[in-house]
This record gives structure tokens, sequence and C-alpha cells, in this order.
């Protein structure tokens, strides 16, 4: 089993709808969400927001387990989560019993990152948060 960081993350729809994924590059994975590939949701109801996003250190199949946690919890968990990202682990420990490493960043960060990466996409930010 290997053992490396992995990224989950929840992300504001136009609709109102969350989206939850998991990758182990968030820069290139939010590059092909914006442009539209890799998820029909995002590309039909439209990213606004990203809202949060946990650094998970373990396995793919750990990340996979919290992704499958949080769609599983509904939107509710989803709202509150958006709001406060301190609530997932805390539910995971206390519903699953399971102690794993899970570090939360900060959205201006890996927005930083993305621009960083890829220069084209700094209107959308700009436009997303005014």
């Amino acid at each position: 089993m290997s053992f490396e960081a992995h990224w989950v993350y929840l992300i504001l729809c136009e609709d109102g709808s969350y989206y939850t994924g998991m990758t182990k590059s968030v820069v290139r994975r939010f590059n092909e969400h914006l442009k539209g590939h890799g998820s029909v949701h995002i590309k039909y109801r439209k990213w606004v927001k990203l809202l949060q996003c946990w650094l998970i250190f373990g396995s793919r199949a750990d990340a996979m387990r919290i992704e499958r946690f949080i769609k599983n919890k509904g939107k509710d968990f989803r709202v509150l989560i958006g709001d406060d990202p301190t609530l997932l682990p805390k539910a995971i420990k206390a519903e699953l019993n399971w102690a794993i490493q899970i570090r939360i960043v900060e959205t201006q960060l890996v927005e930083r990152k993305i621009i960083e990466a890829y220069p084209e996409l700094t209107s959308f930010f700009e436009k997303a948060y005014p």
C-alpha cells in the first residue's frame, strides 16, 4: 500500500449544488474543471466557487473513502463542511473511528497555485471572488 498526499475538495456550483472530488494534482484537476473537462456535474452546472480543500495523507483508497463519505452524507453535511472545514476530520473520527491525517488547506493558496500554473484562468478567480 502506497502512502502519499491526495486532495479532497468541495466546489459550489451555479445551481446551488455541491461537487466533491478527489485528485492527486489539485492544480491540474481544477484546470480541467474550469475548461469543462473530466466531470459532467461541473461541465453542466458550472463551478462558482472553491469552498474547501483537504490534503489527505494516506493511500489513494483512503482519499476515495473520504470522498465517498462526504458524498454519502448528503448536501446538508456538505453545506456544514463548506462553512467549517474542521468538521470533516471530526466526523470521520467520530463516525468511522478512523484517525487519518488530514490537513485543511486555505483555498486562496490553492487558487494562487492554479493561477501560477495557468495564468489564463486569472479572470475566472477575479470574477468568482471579487
